[in-house]
């Protein structure tokens, strides 16, 4: 009974069991392949006779009506008997395969005086009796078989569709990857994990419907992309996953960044803003996933001497793989992994998983597990990029920037640019903000002792101590007072295309920052998605342009290449901000920029990031 109510609807029952052209003097229950009674009706003598009679009835000694009857029903057709009771009452059996459910029979007991009834008046009265009833009974069968089909497409779609999208979801890549195994398809098999960089930021700045209409057009794109037997599916957030049938890298790479540069130009051409993309791609190999018994027998055959060169075979495609319902998430975690490296991407990109990602990963996480270590032992240290001041008649030292590296005895000298996105990801990099902090306050304390002319150095803060707020800024009020260091000697800087942190969160933080006495700088200015009139709501004191915008530049070019630049010093000059260019390391630049009215430079042309010892001569020798 209840397999029954799992399958069909209450409404699919009562329309199965309600013969009201009998005028209910039929009985309905419903038997199994043995004939034994799975629902019974409401006369019991009736449902004990019957359940006594029917047992047996597929053996071929049964009574001839028994044997027709099931004949009939197993072959998937209508069967209707005659038999006669003990007590000479006959009735007629009508059976059929019940829906959806294997070897269970729905069995209608009709009186055969009823059906004579029926029969007693004018045969084309009786025709058209027997005509409705099986009308009904055809309609009732093919309404019910409706309705299934329906819910199990409903079915369909809850389990293995994304509602926004109209992809498949991940439960689909999974269970199509397995299937794949199955039939041994995996030879020439590419997974892709498509990422959309910064959905977060288009989410909170440009609100859910905006996301929802670049998933769309995102999901839109890749399926176009697909070829025959190729599959795109959504994964989670703002990923997509591909099956693609092609190993050779330098198709694939070509095909996929035409496809995510056709994709930004689309979004282009409907909204402003440049849509990000990065690709990971892991080719999958089934050596990896031979089964250990294939290995074995494989290294057998290495034994045997002077008949087969096993190194030159390729791996069959029809061995055992050694793979469980994890493993297409596996090979796609190894795709998303690939992508991982292109996080500091600003452009479309397309990196596949291969031993040197696997290096990489394992020496993210030796430097992970030894970032502890590396705080106590003192491995952190500080540099200074000096800062000039280029608005008098020769460059004036007017400050630093404080830069992190890491001196590691194991991994040698490492540059921010490995260790600090991975300490971003962990949240190391909270702990790292303060300690350079208490390194610049400790440093500016000895040169102080030392009797050296100090001038103003510039700290980072990340995005984990922004979303702190109030409480990060009384902690480094506790840092500089420990050291006595006063708040003109420290500017902040915060970064303009930090999308994890909303304009909100920023705006506050800035707000407390300025309320305590401190210069703020907002960094790599020009690279992210904030325009020139988030300065009106900003309380910062300084632009420092992002060397992006200077990339470009070449000698004796047009006015128009340099429009933007001067735009920007304008603006700022005209809303109370000073200017710093980043990056500089040509003299044209620096002449360039004096004419727009940049207030400071910093770059190689005048000094690279050095140490603190090299720095502090080097003060003394501007000083003179």
């Amino acid at each position: 009974m209840g397999s029954v109510y799992g399958i069909l609807d209450v409404n699919a029952l009562k329309t199965m069991f309600n013969f009201s052209a009998f005028d209910g003097n039929d009985e309905s229950f419903i038997i199994d392949a043995e004939g034994r009674m799975f629902v019974q009706p409401r006369k019991w003598e009736l449902a004990r006779y019957m359940d006594s009679y029917l047992a047996g009835w597929q053996q071929p000694d049964a009574a001839p009506e028994l044997v027709s009857l099931y004949t009939k029903v197993r072959q998937n057709r209508y069967g209707v008997e005659r038999i006669t009771m003990p007590d000479s009452t006959q009735y007629y059996l009508a059976c059929r395969p019940l829906s959806s459910v294997s070897d269970l029979y729905v069995l209608d007991v009709i009186p055969a005086y009823v059906v004579q009834e029926r029969i007693t008046g004018v045969l084309n009265s009786v025709t058209i009796i027997l005509g409705v009833m099986l009308l009904l009974l055809l309609g009732g069968y093919s309404y019910s078989e409706w309705r299934q089909l329906k819910s199990q497409e409903r079915i369909y779609d809850l389990a293995y569709l994304d509602g926004l999208t109209g992809l498949g979801n991940v439960e689909k890549y999974k269970l199509d990857m397995l299937e794949l195994v199955r039939k041994n398809q995996l030879k020439a098999l590419a997974v892709i994990v498509v990422n959309i960089r910064g959905m977060k930021a288009i989410n909170d700045f440009m609100g859910y419907k905006y996301g929802n209409m670049v998933l769309q057009l995102v999901a839109g794109r890749l399926k176009d992309g697909c070829r025959e037997s190729e599959s795109v599916y959504r994964g989670n957030s703002d990923m997509f996953y591909l099956m693609w049938r092609c190993c050779d890298r330098s198709e694939l790479h070509k095909r996929l960044m035409e496809l995510l540069d056709g994709i930004t130009d689309a979004h282009a051409r409907k909204a402003s803003g440049r849509l990000c993309l990065t690709a990971g791609v892991y080719i999958v190999r089934l050596e990896d996933f031979v089964s250990e018994e294939e290995k074995r027998k494989r290294e057998i055959a290495r034994s045997v001497e002077g008949y087969l060169n096993i190194n030159a075979m390729p791996v069959d495609y029809g061995m055992t793989l050694d793979v469980d319902e994890s493993w297409p998430m596996d090979v796609a975690g190894n795709a998303r992994l690939a992508g991982k490296q292109l996080v500091q991407q600003n452009s479309n990109a397309v990196i596949f998983f291969d031993e040197k990602v696997v290096k990489k990963m394992k020496l993210e996480k030796t430097l992970e597990d030894g970032f502890q270590a590396a705080m106590q032992n003192g491995e952190f240290v500080v540099y200074f990029q000096p800062k000039y001041d280029v608005r008098g008649v020769s460059p004036v030292l007017s400050g630093a920037e404080a830069l992190v590296r890491w001196i590691s005895p194991e991994h040698g000298f490492l540059p921010p640019y490995i260790f600090l996105p991975l300490f971003e990801r962990d949240g190391n990099l909270e702990i790292l903000d303060r300690h350079v902090f208490e390194l610049v306050c400790r440093q500016l304390a000895a040169w102080r002792q030392e009797g050296r002319q100090l001038v103003p150095v510039s700290v980072n803060v990340s995005r984990r101590n922004i979303a702190q707020g109030r409480r990060f800024v009384d902690e480094m009020e506790r840092t500089m007072a420990k050291y006595g260091i006063d708040k003109e000697l420290i500017e902040l800087e915060v970064l303009e295309n930090d999308a994890s942190v909303d304009e909100d969160t920023l705006i506050t933080f800035l707000r407390a920052i300025k309320s305590s006495g401190f210069r703020i700088a907002m960094d790599d200015f020009g690279s992210g998605y904030s325009s020139l009139g988030l300065l009106y709501g900003m309380p910062i004191d300084c632009l420092k342009l992002d060397k992006g915008l200077f990339d470009g530049w070449q000698e004796d070019m047009p006015d128009s290449d340099t429009s933007l630049v001067r735009h920007i010093i304008q603006v700022a000059h005209e809303t109370g901000r000073v200017v710093v260019a980043e990056g500089i390391e040509q003299k044209y630049q620096v002449e360039l920029l004096r004419r727009f009215q940049c207030d400071y430079i910093q770059g190689y042309y005048f000094c690279k990031p050095i140490p603190a010892d090299e720095f502090a001569e080097f003060m003394e020798k501007e000083r003179l």
